[in-house]
């Protein structure tokens, strides 16, 4: 018996990667003997098999959850249940498509309209523009370390499998982060800017710094909000330790950045 094959999406090459680790062949062949829709079966297993991923968090969930979405929506789902089943052997698509939007990148489009969607959040992104007083790059640059460094604070279950780091990083690594400065900043985009004044190695050093403060000082506050809270009453002590480490490595932080001033 020939096995024919044919080209997919890198998305689809990544769940299918994720559905042979989950054992999911047998389920695939009794999909397909039921007559059952493929999609709809292989989107279930995510459900089945994951733990809560985005819930937890009101701010940031809801725009890493549509990220990952977009992602998944990319998924050919045929093709990944005819390779699970032994049909169709599948390789790497060539990159070709191009996807007509009102911003240079869908998922530049997105992350900022899932900003705009949360004025917390929305009000974040302002101060990072104020703090930089307008420069674009530096803008640019906090605001990909920003969203970059959130990741790993979503994913907060060992459970959490790499189709969510995955689909989120890729999300991610296409975003425009010149176009979303100068959304941030109400300023024109030019597609010029993104060639402009190129950073050098170690350019981003300050701008870790302060994220990494920021983050600390919302350690502090979030883990000593959870140790409060009654689920969380067995574990109160460790998580107002925690609290109370991020506080002192924040002021020594802040100290020493300003004796150096």
């Amino acid at each position: 018996m020939s096995i024919h094959s044919t080209s997919a999406r890198p998305e689809t090459l990544i769940f299918l990667a994720w559905a042979a680790r989950r054992g999911l062949r047998e389920t695939m062949i009794e999909a397909h003997n039921e007559r059952k829709d493929a999609k709809r079966v292989l989107r279930a297993q995510i459900t089945y098999s994951q733990p809560p991923v985005f819930e937890s968090d009101s701010v940031y969930g809801p725009l890493y959850e549509a990220l990952f979405t977009y992602r998944l929506d990319r998924v050919e789902f045929d093709l990944v249940s005819w390779a699970l089943r032994g049909s169709y052997a599948v390789y790497l698509k060539a990159y070709t498509e191009v996807e007509m939007c009102a911003y240079s990148t869908p998922e530049t489009g997105i992350l900022w309209e899932s900003i705009t969607h949360h004025e917390s959040l929305l009000f974040r992104v302002k101060r990072v523009g104020r703090e930089w007083k307008g420069e674009v790059r530096k803008v640019a640059n906090t605001l990909r370390l920003h969203f970059t460094f959130q990741v790993p604070l979503i994913m907060r279950t060992l459970e959490s499998s790499f189709l969510f780091q995955e689909f989120i990083g890729m999300s991610l690594s296409l975003v425009n982060w010149i176009e979303l400065a100068t959304l941030v900043l109400e300023i024109p985009y030019k597609p010029e800017m993104a060639q402009e004044g190129e950073e050098k190695e170690g350019d981003y050093e300050a701008m870790q710094l302060a994220l990494l403060k920021e983050m600390l000082w919302h350690g502090y506050v979030d883990f000593g909000e959870f140790g409060n809270h009654p689920l969380f009453a067995r574990l109160a002590h460790e998580l107002l330790d925690l609290a109370d480490h991020c506080r002192d490595t924040h002021r020594e932080i802040s100290q020493r950045d300003s004796a150096q001033d």
